[in-house]
C-alpha cells in the first residue's frame, strides 16, 4: 500500500473494493486476527481488490501477505 511522506499516511487505491475474511484454524476452533500498521487493536483478514482480480485470489494473497502462510484454503 502507496505511503504519502508528505501527508505521513497510508493512500488507499482509487477503486475501493475489499475483501475481509474470517481465518479458522480448523484444529482448535481459534479465528485469527492481525495488528495492522502497529496500531494496538485486532482486526480480521482484509485485503484491497485490485481492478480485474477475483476476490477469492485477493484472499489468498491477503492471507499469505499478513500470515505468511501458503497453505490457504477458502469457502463462500
Amino acid at each position: 500500500m502507496p505511503f504519502c511522506e508528505k501527508c505521513n499516511q497510508y493512500r488507499f487505491p482509487v477503486y475501493n473494493v475489499a475483501v475481509s475474511m474470517i481465518v479458522v484454524n480448523e484444529q482448535n476452533g481459534k479465528i485469527m486476527l492481525i495488528q495492522q500498521y502497529g496500531k494496538p487493536v485486532y482486526i480480521l483478514v482484509s485485503g484491497y481488490i485490485n481492478r480485474g482480480e477475483q476476490a477469492e485470489k485477493r484472499c489468498c494473497k491477503s492471507n499469505k501477505r499478513e500470515n505468511r502462510y501458503d497453505g490457504f484454503a477458502y469457502k463462500i
